[in-house]
């Protein structure tokens, strides 16, 4: 059961990263929704 708790832990920090490097990698993206929403 800890183990478990751990793992799934890790994996949400492991998705958390992923997205952080997505969005960032897409700053141009971003850029485009908020000249958009502007």
């Amino acid at each position: 059961m800890n183990a478990r708790n751990r793992n799934s832990k890790m994996i949400l920090i492991i998705i958390f990263i992923l997205a952080l490097v997505y969005f960032t990698q897409n700053e141009s993206l971003v850029a485009f929704l908020n000249s958009d929403l502007s």
